[in-house]
């Protein structure tokens, strides 16, 4: 994937005249960062992509900005907020039938989430 022409550390976001495609490619961008170790800035504009696509109504690009928040909360042990988004994510995908969630490794990332979640706690020692 090659990435947006934008400043190193910031991500492109949704604006309501730039279209769904912009939404898209901000969110495309956020992974690449994540990609490359950047974790604040995909965090960042994951969320300020999460409000716009929220008021905008855009569904399935709210679900991938979960499932991108999603992955970034399990990848750093917080395994409730990372349960939340990943939950919103897959219901908007088995709702809508769209695959492109579920073909992108999150569905294996859910499935570690869930055995975690299942797990009992080791006690303290």
């Amino acid at each position: 994937m090659r990435p947006l022409p934008v400043a190193p550390g910031r991500c492109p976001r949704a604006h309501p005249r730039a279209g769904a495609g912009a939404a898209r490619r901000a969110l495309w961008q956020a992974e690449h960062e994540l990609a490359l170790g950047r974790r604040e800035p995909a965090r960042e504009a994951t969320r300020r992509n999460l409000e716009q696509c929220q008021r905008l109504g855009w569904r399935g690009h709210v679900a991938h900005c979960h499932a991108v928040l999603g992955l970034l909360a399990v990848d750093e042990h917080l395994l409730e907020e990372g349960r939340a988004h990943l939950v919103h994510a897959r219901a908007w995908s088995r709702a809508s039938n769209e695959k492109a969630l579920e073909t992108t490794g999150q569905q294996e990332r859910a499935r570690e989430l869930r055995r975690e979640l299942r797990s009992p706690v080791p006690a303290a020692t």
